[in-house]
């Protein structure tokens, strides 16, 4: 007999009984509207902050979307849930998510609505948290190599149009309206910070990082001259741009970027004599890495001499969070130490510091998802984000959701390890690098980030699609 759903009506047997192949198209195109929706809600975000919670919407409405199809999934048994460990880990992190919502009710109104739905302009609360894991649930049941390819294509080109807007936001013309033309926190002008569509010259650094990370190991190991040429040529530009935000993090992940290109690349060629391709120049896989070290380091060296670096991380988060999007109170106006590092170390422990304490403070459920500026109250030097993603979810989820998020990154990085074997054996599965690359890099850098809307959906479909088992398997019918 025809399958229904929960013994429903024939009406329903288009779902059960639609082809594997069929369904796979529909996972391809909402991720790829994962992908592109939240690249619009960032826009609007930007350039149109007064539409309140617009971008969220959006993003619940890609995320809840996921999880209606990963139950179509379920229900058709072409996946079960005895088959990835990650799914017990998503289920504790949505748990204490949600727990540490509930903790929020015999507070006031001001708590619950953000825990809820976040404050406005971040926007990370209970819904988007969800959001997130629903988007990571339905990028595990991609099967198709070709999916996960077309998705890395839209993933560069996302960083691409970011590295536009960012580049834009550089330019030193009296008709530009960035955000961070000027950095009333520490009476700066003129400064021109980019921040792409993500609102925060630190938040970018997210993005070069994850679709930078893409682009630049692509560029490397795809078979394809036309992707290669493409992405190496996307790489370039998206890691220019964030070297213009005044930020650290960038760098931070970009280098981390490269440096784990250049150890997979070295344990390729040591071990298993690279990969060779078609052509007479840059036809190995050795060659390819070379010329993006070169083409990355003279585009450093480049903005070095031409306008240096000045790390602004302090004045920039709370010109952020103050200035821009009134939810914390500001920062003392003594800049010590005029852009250098020890100046943004200071800030980093200083938040680290707040983090910490309102963490034991309330360690089985955390102030609520998005709560940290309510709960630190409008002190001096306190920001919204403490700049460590590991921090901020002890703090604001408890340290129970920060256990089990810790044991789904080290659970990510294994699953890449034992991936790279099949990459070793098949060069030809070249995103399974850029996985590793993407993951490995994200992670560093949010250790000195805070996780937002305008970036997250990108990193939670990434690792979703690593822990797919069914990439490179047949079909069924």
């Amino acid at each position: 007999m025809p399958k229904t759903i929960f013994g429903t009506t024939e009406r329903s047997n288009f779902i059960l009984n639609m082809k594997s192949e069929t369904l796979q198209k529909w996972i391809h195109g909402v991720l790829a509207c994962c992908i592109i929706i939240p690249l619009i809600g960032a826009a609007v975000l930007t350039l149109l902050a007064k539409i309140n919670y617009f971008s969220a919407a959006i993003l619940y409405a890609t995320g809840f979307t996921c999880i209606l199809f990963f139950l179509i999934v379920m229900l058709k048994q072409d996946m079960r849930f005895k088959d990835s460990k990650s799914y017990l880990i998503i289920i504790a992190l949505a748990l204490t998510a949600v727990i540490s919502y509930y903790g929020t009710l015999s507070r006031s109104a001001d708590y619950i609505k953000v825990a809820l739905l976040g404050n406005l302009g971040r926007y990370e609360g209970l819904l988007s948290i969800l959001s997130y894991l629903g988007i990571f649930l339905l990028a595990t049941a991609v099967s198709k190599e070709s999916t996960v390819e077309r998705l890395f294509d839209l993933l560069v080109g996302a960083g691409t149009v970011e590295a536009f807007v960012a580049l834009l936001q550089h330019l030193p013309f009296d008709f530009n309206t960035s955000d961070y033309k000027d950095l009333p926190t520490m009476a700066y002008e003129n400064v021109f910070l980019s921040s792409g569509l993500t609102g925060s010259p630190i938040f970018y650094g997210a993005i070069t990082t994850l679709t930078g990370a893409v682009a630049v190991v692509g560029a490397v190991y795809s078979a394809s001259n036309r992707r290669a040429k493409l992405y190496a040529a996307a790489a370039l530009f998206i890691f220019l741009t964030g070297m213009f935000t005044g930020s650290v993090v960038p760098l931070i992940g970009e280098g981390a970027v490269i440096l784990t290109l250049l150890v997979i690349e070295a344990v390729n060629s040591a071990k298993f004599g690279g990969v060779k391709f078609d052509g007479k120049f840059l036809n190995t896989s050795l060659k390819r890495t070379g010329a993006m070290a070169v083409g990355l380091i003279l585009t450093f060296v480049i903005v070095l001499f031409t306008q240096g670096f000045y790390f602004r991380d302090r004045p920039i988060a709370f010109y952020d969070s103050f200035y821009r999007l009134f939810i914390t109170n500001t920062t003392t106006l003594t800049d010590k130490g005029k852009g250098n590092i020890p100046y943004t170390l200071d800030f980093w422990k200083e938040q680290w510091g707040y983090a910490v304490e309102t963490a034991n403070a309330a360690p089985v459920t955390g102030v609520g998802p998005d709560c940290f500026a309510l709960a630190r109250g409008q002190s001096v030097n306190v920001n919204d984000k403490c700049y460590n993603e590991f921090l901020y979810i002890a703090a604001t989820r408890g340290y129970i959701s920060l256990a089990a998020y810790v044991t789904l990154i080290i659970s990510t990085i294994v699953v890449l390890c034992k991936r790279m074997k099949q990459f070793f054996g098949d060069r030809s599965k070249w995103y399974i690098p850029c996985m590793m690359t993407a993951v490995v890099g994200y992670v560093i850098q949010s250790c000195f980030n805070a996780s937002s809307i305008t970036t997250a959906p990108f990193f939670w479909l990434m690792l979703g699609m690593v822990w797919s088992t069914r990439v490179g398997k047949p079909e069924k019918k």
